[in-house]
Order: structure tokens, then C-alpha cells, then sequence
């Protein structure tokens, strides 16, 4: 927070929650939740870079979100 109170530290969160069953209905994998959180220095007086930063930020969030998935699959199936 900066002398006029306004927000200078934003946090970003990703979530997945997920399960694995076969084509019986077995299941392979129990409910599992995967978060990702960033956060990151958003200054007041640069709103226009803001939405892009958030939404780059947000893009590299699921993609270490898919990574964990693919790798717990992974670990299952070993």
C-alpha cells in the first residue's frame, strides 16, 4: 500500500481440480486440487501495461498448472 493507501502488490490465483476414472467408472485418481498463485508489484500509475502483465501472468499460471497435472498423471501411472 502505498501514502495514499492505494494497492502497489497484486496476487494472481489458478486453480484445477480434477479426478481420473476409466471407461468403467473406476476410479484412478482421487479428487485432487492443483493452485498456482503469483504475486507481483502492480504501481497505480501504470494502468495501461496492467492488463497485459495480468493476462501474461494468468497465461504462465495454467501452463504450470497443465505441467503439475501432466505430472501427477504421470506419477499415477508409474
Amino acid at each position: 500500500v502505498d501514502v495514499r493507501n492505494k494497492m502497489l502488490e497484486e496476487e494472481l490465483e489458478e486453480t484445477i481440480e480434477f479426478s481420473l476414472t476409466d471407461a468403467a467408472g473406476k476410479t484412478l485418481v482421487n479428487r485432487q486440487l492443483i493452485r498456482a498463485t503469483r504475486a507481483f508489484f502492480n504501481p497505480e500509475s501504470e494502468t495501461l501495461g496492467r492488463r497485459n502483465e495480468t493476462d501474461t501472468i494468468r497465461e504462465e499460471l495454467r501452463r504450470q498448472l497443465i505441467s503439475r497435472l501432466i505430472s501427477r498423471l504421470a506419477a499415477q501411472a508409474k
